[in-house]
């Protein structure tokens, strides 16, 4: 079973993101439910617990249907069932709305989140050698993977840990999320999408200052992932595919393919004008220990 501040943590995003969805605000929502303005923002700041009673006048009163509803009263009654698996499509979103930072790490291939979208808050991703030079589909669709994994270095702190840096013990994919308030969470394949807490056995949090040392700083991977691309680049101009590839329909985004052909050569910078950011521009991740709600 999953502790409390797990718990109340999604119920509290979920009663957020209806009562906003609502247009309602705090003051409003407790008249309506008669509870005080207090107890509903510590509510959505996952500080306090509600019973069945109180979930009631929230679901009526933010009209709260279809599979939310169902979670809601699952999250309330139930603290048995496997409530941590990721079944409502709204729930990952409300934990990366209200998270402050974000650390993604892979050790086979780029995490999607970073090619779907820019990201909204700090983010660190820490990835190894291996998820880029493991090209997936063709040589094409890596090329122009690591050409947007470049183009996200000026906001996202990127660290590659390479295979000169030896053998490590690796906890497996997962994404950490951290808030102002609460202790962090993890999304981790377990071996679909669960969101854990610290306490949890399966937490990577304690890997993750090792995966931080055996790491390059941010300008070193950023010319490594330089280094790979240009690998890539070569193979693709030699690829039977590339050209069908090119003119695909589905080959309009990262996750694909890309939209132009890559080509033979491609003028590379120099030391004195980097790709990457300086120290000062790039983000960094906040590894020091955090106060946990007794």
């Amino acid at each position: 079973m999953a502790t409390l501040n797990l718990r109340a943590r999604i119920v509290a995003a979920e009663l957020k993101a209806a009562r906003t969805a609502a247009g309602i605000s705090t003051r409003q929502a407790a008249r309506h439910c008669a509870l005080s303005n207090a107890s509903i923002n510590r509510t959505e700041n996952a500080l306090r617990s509600i019973n069945l009673t109180e979930l009631g006048l929230y679901l009526a009163t933010y009209n709260i249907t279809g599979p939310t509803r169902k979670l809601l009263i699952d999250l309330t009654t139930n603290p048995d069932i496997p409530w941590l698996t990721l079944t409502h499509p709204g729930l990952l979103a409300a934990i990366e709305r209200d998270a402050t930072s974000t650390l993604h790490y892979s050790v086979t291939t780029i995490p999607t989140a970073l090619l779907a979208k820019p990201p909204r808050t700090p983010t660190t991703v820490i990835l190894d050698e291996a998820a880029l030079r493991r090209g997936i589909s063709t040589p094409v669709t890596t090329a122009t993977q690591l050409n947007h994994l470049l183009t996200l270095a000026p906001h996202v702190d990127i660290r590659v840990i390479p295979f000169k840096h030896g053998p490590y013990l690796t906890p497996g994919p997962f994404t950490a999320y951290r808030f102002p308030k609460q202790p962090p969470l993890t999304l981790i394949n377990d071996p679909t999408p669960v969101l854990i807490d610290e306490t949890d056995p399966r937490s990577p949090q304690t890997h993750i200052p090792t995966l931080l040392t055996k790491s390059l700083p941010h300008d070193a991977s950023a010319d490594l992932i330089h280094h790979i691309l240009t690998d890539h680049e070569k193979a693709a101009v030699h690829h039977p595919d590339t050209p069908s590839l090119l003119h695909h329909p589905r080959n309009r985004d990262p996750l694909t393919a890309p939209q132009a052909p890559v080509p033979a050569q491609t003028p590379r910078s120099t030391p004195s004008s980097p790709v990457h950011p300086t120290p000062s521009a790039r983000p960094t991740l906040d590894t020091s220990p955090q106060d946990t709600p007794a």
